[in-house]
């Protein structure tokens, strides 16, 4: 397992490779208020390789992996999910004062407020670039 890290906005780019387009839980998504993080269990794309989805076209299915990202200085957070289907996918991620917003396709949105930018990208070994 490596750790991307961003502690400014403009470096972001090798973390958005992966979560981009990925999906999340908002069941899974936790708030540490003692250690000051928000954790979101993202899934990857999967350098492993899964069932055949068609024999006629030799597709394979695609699997996932597990990846955390974390927002660090984190001292509160609120969910804005309009699709209410108890998921959302990351699109963008951005600074805007003092909150962080994930936003996606998914008319789901994190808004985080921070107490400083850092953010953290736990890649799995088997993880590729979205």
């Amino acid at each position: 397992m490596r750790v991307l890290s961003a502690s400014r906005p403009d470096e972001l780019s090798p973390i958005l490779d992966y979560v981009h387009d990925r999906n999340y839980e908002l069941s899974r998504v936790e708030h540490n208020a003692r250690d000051q993080t928000l954790t979101i269990p993202v899934e990857l794309r999967s350098t492993k390789k899964g069932e055949r989805k068609s024999w006629l076209f030799f597709r394979n299915r695609e699997t996932t992996t597990l990846g955390k990202l974390v927002i660090k200085k984190a001292v509160g957070f609120k969910v804005v999910d309009k699709a209410r289907i108890g998921q959302g996918d990351i699109n963008t991620v951005k600074q805007e004062g003092n909150q962080i917003i994930v936003a996606g396709g998914i008319p789901v949105t994190l808004i985080v407020d921070v107490a400083g930018f850092d953010i953290e990208l736990a890649v799995p070994d088997d993880a590729k670039p979205a």
